[in-house]
């Protein structure tokens, strides 16, 4: 007998039931939910620790080249913090654009022109250290902030995630089919009857 290596046992009910799995499928789902989901985000907010000395001795060395004398580190360190700090503001800007963005050109259409921003924070990233700009770096950030804030708030609201041919009736907010019963309450949490 054959076995499919994609294929797992689900218990549905009293039983076992084979459920296969296409592998390639699954593999290009988890991507897209991945990378056009919130990876991106959490990816700009945790990247920029890793270069952190990198590119605040790129902040001293240009403004060496600028001036003819070294940035004091108390300044290195505030210039740091408006790069670190330029990403969630961008964001803040980001979502108030999305409303307007949205009612114009439809969600798909403003997502779409949100890649704009990520292409343009991308060049000034990419060519900073040849202009000898640091405020390149900000810019940059602060576009990455825009592209993340108005992405997030173009998606479509509601507390289901899964495409509509997963769960039929999830297109309709409010209520989602997935929690039938539940009531959003003024405080931050659902309450479901018993």
């Amino acid at each position: 007998m054959y076995r499919n290596p994609s294929c797992l046992f689900v218990e549905f009910g009293a039983g076992l039931r084979r459920a296969c799995i296409q592998g390639k499928v699954l593999l290009l789902t988890i991507c897209a939910a991945g990378i056009g989901g919130t990876f991106q985000f959490g990816y700009n907010l945790s990247i920029i620790n890793a270069p952190t000395l990198h590119i605040q001795d790129f902040t001293n060395e240009t403004w060496w080249a600028r001036t003819g004398q070294p940035l004091p580190d108390h300044l290195v360190l505030l210039v740091w913090s408006l790069i670190v700090s330029l990403y969630p503001l961008g964001g803040l800007f980001g979502a108030l654009l999305a409303g307007p963005l949205a009612i114009k050109l439809g969600r798909k259409k403003s997502l779409l022109v949100n890649n704009v921003f990520v292409v343009a924070a991308a060049i000034l990233f990419g060519f900073s250290r040849r202009a000898g700009s640091f405020e390149m770096i900000m810019l940059g950030r602060l576009l990455v902030g825009v592209s993340a804030g108005s992405s997030w708030a173009a998606r479509r609201p509601g507390p289901c995630c899964w495409p509509a041919a997963w769960c039929p009736g999830c297109s309709s907010w409010p209520p989602c089919p997935c929690f039938p019963r539940a009531r959003a309450t003024s405080s931050l949490t659902v309450e479901t009857p018993r």
